[in-house]
């Protein structure tokens, strides 16, 4: 009996490895092409600074955070995203996600790292780190979070702004 305990303990591992390994490989190249053209159809609302656009790439339930603003549904979403954008230097570019990396944690849900960046004529180049979490609603791709890197810019206030 110890025997086949040992044995279970020493297959556990390697079972759930085989099962990481088959996740990853159902047919992950076209999925992540597929998350990136969402991310360039994200960039081309982001150029419009169309709120609304950019809003409906959310799940419905989809978060946005950047520093102290939180904003949870697609309406709280557009309200946080113009919000923001009534505060942005316009001697600067308008944003646009570049994609770093596509990684999938389930057949349905991916993390994509990437950064923000701006360019403009003061400040040559802002890149801000980002984090984006994907879903597969259904056929589409939507975020479920995303979350700017950056730091608030009072550190003794941590409490955030709810839109």
């Amino acid at each position: 009996m110890r025997h086949i305990m040992d044995m279970v303990k020493e297959l556990v591992p390697l079972l759930i490895l085989a099962a990481c390994a088959l996740a990853q490989q159902l047919d992950r190249p076209v999925e992540a092409e597929r998350i990136r053209s969402v991310i360039a159809e994200i960039n081309k609302a982001l150029s419009r600074s169309d709120a609304p656009a950019l809003a409906q790439f959310f799940t419905p339930d989809g978060d946005f955070r950047m520093g102290q603003v939180v904003a949870t549904g697609r309406a709280a979403v557009v309200r946080a995203i113009e919000r923001q954008e009534s505060v942005m230097w316009s001697e600067v570019t308008p944003p646009a996600i570049q994609t770093e990396s596509v990684r999938f944690v389930s057949p349905d849900v991916a993390i994509v790292d990437g950064s923000q960046v701006q360019y403009g004529s003061v400040i040559v180049r802002r890149r801000v780190p980002i984090m984006i979490l994907m879903k597969l609603d259904g056929k589409e791709w939507r975020i479920v979070s995303m979350r700017f890197l950056i730091e608030s810019a009072d550190p003794g206030d941590v409490r955030p702004r709810r839109w």
